[in-house]
């Protein structure tokens, strides 16, 4: 999908709505925009919809591993240094 096309601008204006209409729903509105967000990407082509897929889930385990072994004494071994790495690289 092109940007200066009908098709979305149709688009753009059912998100618009969507996010306007779901603005006092936090959690709900975070949701919809992450379905917009993957079916536009896959309007283009839906060999990269797999791949944004597996990167979106593997740094939300990494953010939850960084999460869990997170310590609060600075000399101690810090994993969740390594965790951070390991997404960024990813």
């Amino acid at each position: 999908m092109l940007f200066p096309t009908v098709n979305f601008g149709i688009f753009f204006l059912i998100v618009f709505c969507g996010n306007w209409f779901l603005n006092q729903y936090n959690t709900q509105k975070k949701i919809f925009l992450l379905a917009v967000s993957y079916f536009f990407y896959a309007t283009w082509d839906p060999q990269f919809l797999v791949l944004l897929l597996s990167c979106s889930f593997a740094n939300y385990a990494i953010g939850l591993l960084i999460e869990k072994f997170k310590v609060k004494d600075r000399s101690a071994f810090r994993w969740d240094k390594i965790f951070l790495w390991i997404g960024i690289i990813l």
